[in-house]
């Protein structure tokens, strides 16, 4: 209702820097911010569904690459992720219905 409408080449360098897997996850999940502050609806949801393995790639990156009780950074990210999985299945829960979110089981298994 209130989406802020961000100029055309602001959404696609946000976009360009959250799909840019060798950035740091930080990086991508505040370009995810950005974008998902600019977008309608609608247009979220198209974004995680053209860009699924983008996300659920950053959720398992800020959830399990660190040990989060170890360093308060560690935990500001798996925050992230968290708020990054959460915009998921509100926004597009078909993702996770159609089995792709289950393409990362590392997400599901305990690291042993």
């Amino acid at each position: 209702m209130f989406a802020r409408k961000g100029k055309s080449s602001d959404v696609q360098a946000s976009i360009s820097r959250f799909t840019d897997l060798n950035r740091d996850c930080v990086s991508r999940v505040k370009h995810l911010k950005i974008l998902l502050d600019t977008l309608t609806t609608n247009e979220k949801r198209q974004l995680l569904d053209e860009h699924s393995f983008e996300t659920f790639h950053l959720v398992d990156e800020l959830l399990l690459a660190n040990d989060v009780s170890s360093q308060i950074d560690s935990a500001i990210e798996a925050e992230s992720g968290l708020w990054t999985l959460e915009q998921v299945l509100c926004l597009a829960p078909e993702l996770v219905g159609s089995g792709e979110f289950f393409e990362f089981p590392a997400i599901f298994l305990d690291s042993q």
